[in-house]
C-alpha cells in the first residue's frame, strides 16, 4: 500500500466517525502504536494522542462510529490492492474469549478452551467472536479482518456466519469469492446460504461424517429408499470405485492423484436442505479425494466449487486454510495426506 492510498484510507475512515472523530481518531492511533499499553491512561500517554487523558474515556462514551461506512471503506481499500480477475479467499472463523470472573458481563456462555497453556479445564465462560478474515495470496502473519461479531448465546457460529456474509456480500460485487472454513461449518444450513448468495465455499469435512449414494429400488412396489449405500471417509471400504481420476504434479514436484464421487448426500433427516441447494443449482454434489504420497489420516473437505476452480482451489485454497487454522499446512508439508471436496 502506497502512502497516497493510505492517506485515502485514513481520511475516509475519519469520515466515518459521525460524532467526537478528533478524539477517536486519536485513539485509534494510541492503539496501533502502543503495542504495550494495558489501559486506557496509557494509551493516552501515547505521542499520537494529543489530548488528555481524560478525552479517551469521552471518545468511548460519547462518539459515535458508522460501521457500515467503515466496513465499506475497508473493504473496498483492500480490493483495490488485488487484480480485477483475481478470486477472493475468505476466511470464516469463531474464536472465544474467557471472561470467567466478569460477573457483570452480560451474555456470557460456556465456551471450549483447546490447545492452551496452562489450562485445568477445557470449559470455561465467556464471550464467542465469529472472524471474516481475507486469506492473503502468500503465507503472512497479518491477515486482514472484514468482520467481526459476537455470537449471543442464542444463536450459534453458523448463523452468525451467515448473517456475515449476507451482509459483505454486495461490498464484493461481481467478484468471485471462495469460502474456506472449518468442519463446524458443513451444514446444510450453511453450504445452502453460501449457494443462494452466490459464493463458492471450501470446508472441512469430520472423516467420521455419513454420506449416501443415490438408492436403488429394491421391490418393484412401494417407494424407492430415501438412501443408498454408505460413504464415509475414514472407511475405506464404503468408496467404492471413483467417477474419475487424475494425476497431477504439484509445485514442490510431488504426485498428485485425485479421485471423485459424484452425487453424493446426507442422511434423509438432514437432506431436505441438501436436496432444495442441488436442486436450485442444477448440480448434483461430488466428493473429490486429493492424496500427496500414501494415504493416511487427514482432513477431508467438502464445497461447491464450479470444475475450472478445481487447479486452483487445490493450489490455493488449502494454503490459506494452513494460514488460518494451521492444520491443512501441517498436513501438506508431512508429505501425505487425503483431502475431500463435493464440487
Amino acid at each position: 500500500m502506497n502512502l497516497n492510498i493510505l492517506k485515502q484510507l485514513r481520511e475516509q475512515i475519519y469520515a466515518s466517525f459521525e460524532r467526537g472523530g478528533d478524539a477517536l481518531f486519536n485513539l485509534a492511533d494510541a492503539l496501533l502504536s502502543e503495542s504495550q499499553a494495558q489501559s486506557l491512561p496509557e494509551l493516552s500517554q501515547s505521542p499520537f494522542f494529543e489530548r488528555k487523558w481524560p478525552s479517551a474515556y469521552e471518545a468511548l462514551e460519547d462518539g459515535r462510529i458508522n460501521s457500515d461506512e467503515l466496513q465499506k471503506v475497508f473493504v473496498s481499500t483492500l480490493l483495490t490492492q488485488m487484480a480485477k480477475g483475481e478470486p477472493i479467499y475468505v476466511g470464516v472463523d469463531a474464536t472465544v474469549i474467557e471472561r470467567a470472573e466478569a460477573q457483570t458481563s452480560e451474555d456470557r456462555g460456556y465456551i471450549h478452551l483447546p490447545n492452551l497453556p496452562l489450562v485445568e479445564k477445557a470449559l470455561s465462560v465467556g464471550w464467542q467472536y465469529s472472524n471474516v478474515v481475507l486469506l492473503p495470496q502468500t503465507p503472512s502473519s497479518w491477515t486482514p479482518v472484514l468482520d467481526t461479531r459476537r455470537i449471543p448465546t442464542e444463536k450459534t457460529a453458523v448463523q452468525v456466519a451467515i448473517e456475515q456474509l449476507r451482509a459483505l456480500r454486495p461490498l464484493f460485487g461481481d467478484r468471485q469469492v471462495i469460502v474456506v472454513a472449518d468442519r463446524g461449518y458443513a451444514t446444510p444450513e450453511f453450504l445452502r446460504a453460501c449457494q443462494d448468495l452466490g459464493y463458492h465455499c471450501l470446508v472441512r469435512l469430520k472423516t467420521d461424517r455419513r454420506l449416501y449414494r443415490p438408492a436403488k429400488r429394491l421391490h418393484p412396489r412401494g417407494p424407492i429408499p430415501k438412501d443408498g449405500s454408505l460413504f464415509q471417509g475414514k472407511r475405506k471400504e464404503t468408496h467404492g470405485e471413483p467417477d474419475a481420476t487424475a494425476c497431477l504434479q504439484d509445485a514442490k514436484g510431488r504426485t498428485v492423484h485425485i479421485s471423485r464421487f459424484d452425487k453424493l448426500h446426507w442422511h434423509r433427516r438432514t437432506a431436505s436442505l441438501w436436496f432444495k441447494l442441488s436442486a436450485s443449482s442444477g448440480r448434483q454434489p461430488r466428493i473429490v479425494s486429493v492424496t500427496l504420497g500414501s494415504v493416511a489420516t487427514s482432513p477431508w473437505m467438502i464445497s461447491f466449487l464450479c470444475k475450472r476452480s478445481l487447479h486452483t482451489t487445490l493450489g490455493v485454497s488449502l494454503k490459506n486454510m494452513a494460514i488460518a487454522s494451521g492444520t491443512a499446512g501441517f498436513a501438506l508439508d508431512q508429505g501425505s495426506c487425503t483431502h475431500t471436496f463435493a464440487i
